[in-house]
């Protein structure tokens, strides 16, 4: 068996989404992360967490982190899978 590591990075709008809610100072209980999910879709479209994932993404890349494999989980829309 090849045991070679393939560089990879994991995203997960979920995580972003607790990130969010840590941020304000909530609780991560799961009606809150419906609230805000729905609040920022509607403030700032369908696709904000996707894009808050491609702004992290760049930043990696600007900081000399690069992978061969870039894992998205947690997408819950086909506007966030359009723009990824």
């Amino acid at each position: 068996m090849d045991r070679r590591r393939i560089s990879h990075a994991y995203h997960s709008l979920s995580d972003e989404l607790r990130a969010e809610v840590r941020f304000r100072g909530l609780a991560p209980d799961r009606d809150v992360l419906r609230e805000i999910g729905h609040e920022l879709r509607l403030k700032h479209g369908s696709d904000i967490l996707s894009r808050k994932i491609l702004d992290r993404m760049a930043f990696d890349v600007r900081q000399g982190q690069r992978a061969a494999v870039i894992i998205v989980d947690a997408i819950r829309n086909p506007a966030e899978v359009r723009v990824l």
